[in-house]
Order: structure tokens, then C-alpha cells, then sequence
């Protein structure tokens, strides 16, 4: 899936349709938002890999994610 700013409301649809969600690859998605990722995580309990390769992300991210992603 292609992800550009109207798809963020899609990302944010498909974490709350999908509790069960394991795994997602957005890669080099750079118009992430630090709240779309949070709403992604705390939304999806079982994440088990979630892609972030080349994404413009900060420490602050990388350390909500490990901490709330404990598979």
C-alpha cells in the first residue's frame, strides 16, 4: 500500500479495525506523524514487527514503541 497524508487516516482506521494486527511495513514513509505512530501501537496490543525503515522518526518514538510493544 502506497501511504501518503490522506492515507494517515487510513493507517489509523486499519490499527482500530485490527486489534489483532502483528505486523506492518510502512517503510520510507516519511509524513508519519509521532501521534499516528502512537495511535498505530497502543492500538494493536500484539505487534510483534512493525517496519519503520527510513522513516523520519525520534528517540522519543523509538522508546514509546519498545515500551508498549513487549512481543
Amino acid at each position: 500500500m502506497n501511504f501518503d497524508k490522506k492515507n494517515n487516516k487510513d493507517l489509523i482506521t486499519i490499527a482500530n479495525l485490527y486489534h489483532k494486527l502483528e505486523c506492518l511495513n510502512i517503510s520510507s514513509y516519511t509524513k508519519l506523524s509521532e501521534i499516528l505512530i502512537y495511535n498505530i501501537i497502543y492500538s494493536c496490543p500484539k505487534f510483534q514487527h512493525f517496519n519503520l525503515n527510513f522513516c523520519e522518526i525520534t528517540d522519543i518514538t523509538i522508546k514509546a514503541i519498545a515500551s508498549s510493544c513487549l512481543n
